[in-house]
């Protein structure tokens, strides 16, 4: 070996090896991930939220029997008719043989999953609460379904009293604002349950008032659509007459009383009426509130009918502007001559919110201006709630239509009171129900569809259930503007306009079928 060989010897041991590259460990994929359910809505400022049900033990069986149980005891309430028809034929089901068990599988192995914060969902991914019912204050509590809050129906309780009231107040509204009462009583106004409208906090013997924070801003379907028109019944109940009969605490020495809206509904114009302020880069809508007492003596002297209170609103071409507009207002003044012994009047005009609205205003400790706009923020955002059921329930009575969502699948149990119909067989036609996807015996692939009966009466009204957008087009999303009359007499009247859209969802005009 040479001196240069023995060297290099050397100068290896000290010298580090390079690690061979090892090939990359990568973890475990993740599972994927779940949507998070969006949040409640934010509940009216001054009315209190029943509080959600937690959990009572771990996991979902014990979630399912609290929840079966609740329901159980909000099913007391229930308020139903007796069906007319004739009795249909007794089933006859022949006799199956049990089929044999098979072999017990093991369960796989499921990691645990951390329980949801937020509270119990049902199966169709509702939350539902507990709270005492309206009708039994000191009684156990009883189950209430996020969809109420939204303004759809799941339970029986209370859509018979709110139906039979509703018929009444809108015949009153024929002389006071007959252009509405033509086109609602055609459409229908949509009736929202007792969660939706707060009739289920009405009598309660405290209520919390919560400081006003910032402003709702008009929710994105708003700003894109700008619906032409929209109505939702609001005080038109059993507990909201309760509630205005009770005596109010007096005001400067002088009685006062409770006054609850009974109709809220905007319409949109591309002309608006003369006595609005003009204003250019979005769009003009009045706001219309619907007082009404007909119970109460005072007020059925002094009124034949209802009062509509209405006011402007201008709204931004990005919606992120809403403002109430001023009305003008004529005055005449007295002024004397020089004589002493006649006069004569001079008019002066003035542009102003009325002071109606200001002392309203002022009742509420808050800006006219925000009391306004968030009168008519709330109720497009109430409408937008309650307009997303799948199925448009229309309940109509003479020459008069009310319109409410139910959850689908609550269907046979909502309208097992309905008079009876008989098919070929003399069986009982089943309810308007969906048809999942599915494979028969013989292995037909059946898609999904819907089955069922969709008019029947029920409870003395002539009921029709379609389903918007795949019947007929969607009504929220009519968004032409309307022409006041001072300006054009060439258009069509609120008459035929609520004809035509009626007729339209009769014929199935703009459906996807």
């Amino acid at each position: 070996m040479t001196f240069v060989e023995w060297l290099m010897t050397k100068l290896r041991a000290f010298v580090p090896r390079r690690a061979k590259p090892q090939p990359a460990i990568l973890p475990p994929p993740l599972p994927p991930a779940v949507a998070r359910p969006a949040p409640l809505p934010p509940p009216e400022l001054h009315e209190p939220v029943p509080a959600p049900l937690h959990r009572t033990s771990p996991g979902p069986s014990a979630n399912r029997a609290e929840r079966r149980r609740l329901e159980r005891l909000r099913r007391r309430h229930d308020k139903f008719v007796t069906p007319k028809g004739p009795k249909p034929a007794k089933i006859e089901r022949e006799a199956v043989e049990p089929k044999p068990k098979p072999d017990p599988v093991p369960p796989p192995e499921v990691p645990e999953v951390p329980e949801v914060p937020e509270g119990p969902r049902e199966a169709s991914g509702n939350f539902y609460m507990a709270d005492k019912h309206h009708e039994d204050r000191e009684g156990k509590n009883v189950l209430y379904v996020e969809t109420e809050i939204h303004g759809i129906f799941s339970f029986r309780d209370t859509i018979l009293q709110q139906l039979e009231l509703y018929f009444v107040y809108l015949e009153r509204m024929r002389r006071r604002d007959s252009d509405a009462y033509a086109l609602y009583r055609q459409v229908g106004a949509i009736v929202v349950p007792y969660l939706a409208n707060n009739a289920h906090y009405r009598n309660l013997p405290e209520r919390d008032e919560k400081p006003l924070g910032p402003q709702k801003p008009l929710t994105a379907w708003f700003k894109q659509t700008r619906p032409g028109f929209g109505c939702f019944v609001y005080g038109v109940d059993p507990e909201t007459e309760k509630f205005e009969a009770k005596p109010a605490p007096q005001k400067d020495g002088e009685k006062t009383t409770w006054w609850v809206p009974k109709f809220m509904y905007f319409t949109k114009y591309t002309k608006p009426p003369p006595t609005f302020e003009r204003m250019s880069g979005g769009d003009i809508y009045s706001m219309t509130i619907w007082w009404d007492q007909p119970f109460n003596p005072k007020f059925a002297r002094r009124h034949k009918n209802g009062v509509p209170q209405q006011f402007g609103i201008f709204v931004s071409a990005d919606g992120s502007k809403v403002t109430a507009l001023r009305v003008i207002e004529t005055k005449y003044l007295k002024v004397h001559s020089r004589k002493g012994h006649e006069f004569f009047r001079v008019p002066q005009r003035l542009w102003h919110i009325p002071n109606t609205y200001q002392e309203w205003a002022r009742d509420h400790k808050v800006d006219v201006q925000r009391f306004l706009t968030d009168i008519f923020i709330d109720a497009t955002f109430r409408l937008e709630l309650a307009q997303g059921s799948m199925i448009r329930v229309a309940a109509s009575k003479k020459d008069m239509t009310a319109v409410f969502g139910v959850e689908v699948d609550r269907m046979p149990y909502f309208f097992q009171d309905r008079d009876i119909h008989l098919n070929e067989d003399g069986h009982r036609k089943r309810i308007f129900h969906m048809v999942r996807p599915h494979q028969r015996a013989n292995g037909t692939t059946v898609g999904f569809h819907f089955r069922g009966e969709r008019n029947f009466t029920w409870a003395g009204y002539d009921v029709a259930i379609t389903v918007p957008g795949r019947d007929h087009y969607m009504l929220d999303e009519f968004n032409v503007g309307a022409h006041d009359e001072y300006w054009d007499n060439k258009g069509i009247r609120m008459k035929e306009f609520g004809a035509m859209l009626s007729k339209d969802i009769k014929t199935g005009r703009g459906g996807m079928r």
